[in-house]
């Protein structure tokens, strides 16, 4: 039987989520007028950056694989539904986003999809002073996984000698 080979649904820069969530309640007792965190944060994705949706296999090959990259928290959007923060690369390998606001997507409510947070941060950010930095690694989720290297994948040329 062949081993399925990993393919990245998206790429991102990938941040622990507990140290996004230590950032964001440092900002809270900064006394930044930021949400309060939601009761559970039964929806918290709060864990990567998109770079690109549905990569192509060029896409992929390009980025620095595993490398790291800093992201402050310049800013945030909310609602009812959603709390997204946005974001600047300021360490490392450049990797824009596809996104027209870089962001991670910090929490969502119970049927809500994080791609939401796009619409919440086009309708307005408000600005954070002194912004927190987050470190995180250039890498690709599977849906399933987060990878940070090309073991495996689609992205490894074999070839036969």
């Amino acid at each position: 039987m062949t081993e399925k080979l990993a393919k990245a649904v998206y790429t991102c820069v990938y941040v622990e989520p507990h140290k996004v969530l230590e950032a964001y309640k440092g900002l809270l007792e900064a006394g930044v007028k930021l949400p309060a965190l939601p009761k559970g944060l039964e929806g918290v994705c709060c864990n990567h950056m998109t770079i690109k949706f549905r990569p192509t296999k060029d896409d992929v090959c390009k980025l620095p694989m595993g490398g790291a990259a800093d992201l402050e928290i310049t800013g945030y959007a909310h609602d009812k539904d959603c709390i997204a923060l946005r974001v600047k690369q300021v360490y490392g390998y450049p990797v824009p986003s596809d996104n027209e606001v870089p962001h991670i997507t910090f929490w969502v409510s119970e049927g809500t999809p994080p791609y939401y947070s796009n619409e919440l941060l086009g309708a307005g950010v408000t600005e954070i002073e002194n912004p927190p930095r987050v470190s995180g690694r250039v890498g690709y989720c599977t849906g399933s996984d987060y990878k940070f290297d090309y073991e495996g994948s689609v992205y490894v040329h074999t070839s036969t000698f």
